[in-house]
């Protein structure tokens, strides 16, 4: 206490092996890092693995004593006091990769706790034994993506010019989702693949969910944006949450991903089953063309949702609803004025009688007097 007390604060460490370091790095004799406990004291040779307790705890510098080669990461109290903070790795493992990642001999890697060195050869465990738990692309030849997989082998993870990733599908769906051999799948370990032969039903799934299809995503990509049943090309995030992203009906996907496509994405054929019958009973409405003369009354049911709420804009289904509906909207449109009068129906009519044979409409009919 005669030392420590009347010491200024700022002079006061927690422990005695920070105070050395701090004071006293560059002493030759080692005397203040003598003095410490035994458990306490870095090792007299360097050590390798932080999980034996020996050396400097958290603290690796690289040293290239012997040339770049035989280069290695040590801490060792010689090497790792003195040395800038920006040099000192809290794992060997970074200081191996970020100083000795194109070393031919391994002998910085070969140094590491036999729990924490990457595998000589690949593994497909996704969980690190035998191999490092990080996982990266390879392409085995110019242009294969085909045969492209993932891989925890050190010489590929050290020389990755992309980011490693933590999970051996996540890789797989990262860079090959649109495999169609699939072959970097089918080399994750089986309790993590999706399934090779999902059960089938006429060559969909039971209960087939319909996911969105967005061009350029899929196996064969898509080319627009739809809804569909076929689970077969889908990418691989998508499989994996087939039940909590799916929808069980095409109408219930449209309307969450595509409601601008109204019944271009509803009433589109799915791959498996059948369209639900279209509905009889829709009213007609106004249907506004590029300008007003080439204005139709059509009742196909995609119909505007929030016409539903205006009497004015839906009408009957039948001929008396499509004429009342013309007449209200487009009442001798595409017409001249020497025309009207005539007998030619409008152009509103005359679509409608198209687009409904039984109707039997052949003259614009009159409208009932306004009292």
């Amino acid at each position: 206490k005669a030392d420590v007390i009347g010491t200024p604060e700022a002079q006061i460490y927690e422990t005695e092996f920070e105070c050395c370091t701090e004071n006293f790095a560059d002493q030759k004799s080692g005397t203040c890092i003598s003095q410490l406990d035994g458990d306490r004291q870095p090792s007299g040779q360097p050590s390798l693995s932080l999980a034996e307790g020996l050396g400097l705890p958290d603290q690796f510098v690289a040293v290239f004593a012997n040339g770049y080669e035989d280069g290695y990461c040590s801490n060792l109290k010689e090497f790792v006091i003195g040395t800038p903070d920006a040099q000192i790795y809290e794992s060997e493992f970074e200081c191996c990769t970020d100083n000795f990642a194109d070393q031919t001999t391994g002998t910085c890697i070969s140094n590491l706790a036999i729990n924490l060195q990457p595998s000589g050869a690949p593994t497909f465990d996704n969980d690190g034994v035998g191999g490092l738990d990080l996982w990266v692309p390879v392409w085995p030849n110019t242009n294969s993506y085909e045969s492209g997989y993932c891989s925890n082998k050190k010489e590929f993870v050290y020389k990755a010019y992309t980011q490693p990733i933590d999970s051996h599908i996540e890789c797989c769906i990262n860079w090959f989702s649109m495999q169609i051999s699939g072959f970097c799948i089918s080399e994750v370990e089986g309790a993590l693949q999706p399934s090779s032969s999902p059960s089938i039903t006429g060559g969909g799934r039971p209960n087939a969910k319909f996911f969105p299809r967005f061009p350029g995503v899929g196996n064969p990509p898509a080319t627009e944006n739809y809804c569909d049943n076929d689970h077969r090309v889908l990418p691989q995030w998508q499989l994996e949450n087939y039940d909590s992203m799916g929808f069980d009906t095409q109408e219930e996907c449209c309307e969450s991903w595509f409601p601008e496509l109204r019944t271009a994405c509803t009433r589109r054929q799915p791959t498996f089953g059948t369209l639900p019958p279209a509905p009889t009973d829709c009213g007609f409405y106004p249907k506004h063309g590029q300008s007003w003369d080439t204005g139709t009354c059509v009742n196909d049911c995609d119909n505007p949702p929030e016409y539903e709420n205006l009497s004015n804009l839906i009408f009957s289904d039948d001929q008396a609803g499509g004429i009342e509906c013309c007449n209200t909207w487009f009442e001798n449109n595409g017409l001249t004025t020497q025309q009207i009068g005539s007998g030619r129906l409008s152009y509103c009519l005359q679509q409608m009688v198209d687009a409904n044979p039984t109707f039997t409409l052949s003259a614009p009919p009159t409208r009932a007097p306004v009292s």
